[in-house]
C-alpha cells in the first residue's frame, strides 16, 4: 500500500533485487517461518494488537482445518534464540516476544508438565533454570489459625525470593479464614484511622488484629475462603499476594496497566454480569470491567482508586494461572497465549 516505506534488498543467495518493507528483517527472504512472524509484527505495529490477534485466530483455525493442531508458535519458530533482549520490557510486545522465546526454549518441559496436568511445575522449573531464586521460608505471616498461616507460607514459595523479601521489608501478611469470598486489602494509615470508627463487616475476621492495634501501614489483610478445597485456597493465596505486589511494586503493576490500556482502548466499561452467558450472573452488580479478548471476564475487572478506573485483576489472574497449580486455570490462560507469554517473561525477568 502507499503508506508502507519500501527499500531495495538484494538476495545474497540469488543476486536478485526486490523491494521489501523497510522494517522487515531481510533474511526472511528464504525463511518462511521468519517471514510469517515479521509480517505479523509489521501488521501489529501499523494496526494494533486487536487486528493482529484476529489474524492469529484466523491462522489457527486454518491450520486446524487442514488437520494441524493450531499451534502456530511451533510452526513459526523452530528454534528459540537463547539470547534475551536487554530491552525486553520497553513495550508490551517486547515482553510478549521474550515470553515466547522462553516458552519455545522450554517447549518440551512445558509439554511434559501439561501431559500430567501440572503445568505450573514447568513454569517453576523455567524460573529456576533461568536463575531465579524462589521462596522465602521466613515470610512474615500472621494468623489466629496456624493452619492458614502455614498454607500461606507454603503457597507463596513459588514466587521470586526478592519479591518476598520486599514484602517482609514493607510489612506483614495477615491471613484469616471464613466461608466467604476471598479478598485482599493493603493496610494504609487511612484504613487504620477508619478502624477507630468501628469495624466494617468486611473486616470482622480480622477484629483480633485490629482491636490489638497490630495492623501497621504496609501490612496486607487476606481473607481465605474456607469453603474451597486446600488446592483452591493455595491458588487464591497466589492470586491475593499479587494484589499485595501491586501496592509494594507499583512499577510492576504499570506493565500490566499499559498492556490493559493498549488492548481495551476501544472497549466500553460494562457490568461483569452483563458480559457473562445468560443465567451466569455470579458477580456483585457493582463489579465492572472491559471484556476485550481476555480468557474470562474477571481479567478485565476495574477498580476505582483515586477517581481512576484501574485494572487490578490482569496481573493477579495471570500469576494465579501460571503458578496456582490448577491445570484448568492454566489451560484457560493458554487460550490467549500472548498473555501467557507476558506473564512468563515477567516472572523470569522482572528482578530489579
Amino acid at each position: 500500500t502507499d503508506d508502507i516505506q519500501w527499500v531495495d534488498f538484494t538476495n545474497p543467495r540469488t543476486g536478485q533485487t526486490v523491494k521489501i518493507p523497510f522494517d522487515v528483517t531481510p533474511t526472511f527472504a528464504h525463511n518462511h517461518n521468519n517471514r510469517l512472524e515479521d509480517l505479523q509484527n509489521l501488521l501489529r505495529d501499523k494496526h494494533g494488537l486487536d487486528i493482529q490477534e484476529g489474524i492469529w485466530d484466523t491462522l489457527r483455525q486454518y491450520i486446524e482445518k487442514r488437520g494441524g493442531n493450531g499451534n502456530i508458535d511451533e510452526l513459526i519458530i523452530a528454534h528459540a534464540n537463547d539470547i534475551p533482549n536487554p530491552k525486553w520490557h520497553e513495550s508490551s510486545m517486547a515482553i510478549m516476544r521474550e515470553g515466547k522465546r522462553l516458552y519455545l526454549k522450554y517447549i518440551d518441559l512445558i509439554k511434559k508438565a501439561n501431559s500430567i496436568q501440572q503445568p505450573h511445575l514447568a513454569i517453576i522449573e523455567i524460573m529456576k533454570r533461568e536463575g531465579v531464586e524462589l521462596g522465602l521460608p521466613s515470610l512474615k505471616v500472621a494468623s489466629s489459625q496456624s493452619e492458614l498461616m502455614q498454607e500461606m507460607v507454603e503457597a507463596l514459595q513459588v514466587y521470586p525470593t526478592n519479591w518476598l523479601k520486599l514484602s517482609n521489608q514493607i510489612g506483614k501478611i495477615r491471613v484469616e479464614g471464613q466461608a466467604n469470598r476471598a479478598f485482599h486489602s493493603f493496610v494504609t494509615d487511612t484504613l487504620i484511622r477508619d478502624f477507630t470508627h468501628g469495624i466494617k463487616p468486611r473486616y470482622l475476621p480480622f477484629k483480633e488484629h485490629i482491636n490489638k492495634n497490630l495492623c501497621k501501614h504496609g501490612d496486607s489483610l487476606i481473607l481465605s475462603n474456607l469453603e474451597r478445597t486446600k488446592q483452591a485456597r493455595m491458588a487464591i493465596y497466589i492470586h491475593e499476594f499479587a494484589h499485595r505486589l501491586q501496592s509494594i511494586m507499583p512499577d510492576l503493576q504499570d506493565l500490566f496497566t499499559r498492556l490493559f490500556n493498549e488492548r481495551t482502548k476501544n472497549d466500553t466499561i460494562q457490568k461483569l454480569n452483563d458480559m457473562l452467558p445468560e443465567n451466569g450472573r455470579i458477580y456483585d452488580n457493582k463489579e465492572k470491567g472491559k471484556r476485550n479478548h481476555f480468557p474470562n471476564v474477571y481479567y478485565g475487572k476495574l477498580y476505582k482508586r483515586g477517581g481512576l478506573d484501574e485494572p487490578l485483576e490482569l496481573m493477579t489472574m495471570i500469576f494465579e494461572s501460571l503458578l496456582g497449580g490448577e491445570s484448568w486455570r492454566y489451560q484457560e490462560l493458554d487460550t490467549r497465549r500472548e498473555l501467557l507469554y507476558f506473564g512468563l517473561a515477567i516472572l523470569v525477568r522482572w528482578h530489579k
